[in-house]
């Protein structure tokens, strides 16, 4: 099978990181990790607004689920969220 590659404008890469992010929060599979893990690994090549909004997104998820418990998965989800934020306030 051939593979099809295809190029992505910045715009496009930035509200894909927004979107996963948006979509992992709260989710109890791989996708908070994974996400993490590409947030971090980026992160110096976003723009300003990217990483103002992710910033953003993600302490108010936090905030959330220190007032509801669970909001964020489960407590390993949760401290995912946690070493993300802090990795990022660096």
């Amino acid at each position: 099978m051939a593979k099809t590659t295809f190029k992505l404008t910045d715009r496009q890469q930035i509200d894909l990181f927004l979107y996963s992010m948006r979509y992992a929060l709260g989710r109890r599979t791989a996708a908070p990790s994974d996400v993490a893990d590409h947030i971090v690994a980026h992160w110096e090549k976003l723009n300003d607004r990217a990483q103002m909004l992710i910033l953003r997104d993600l302490k108010q998820a936090i905030e959330e689920d220190d007032r509801q418990p669970g909001r964020l998965g489960d407590r390993c989800d949760r401290a995912v969220w946690d070493e993300l934020l802090k990795k990022l306030e660096k």
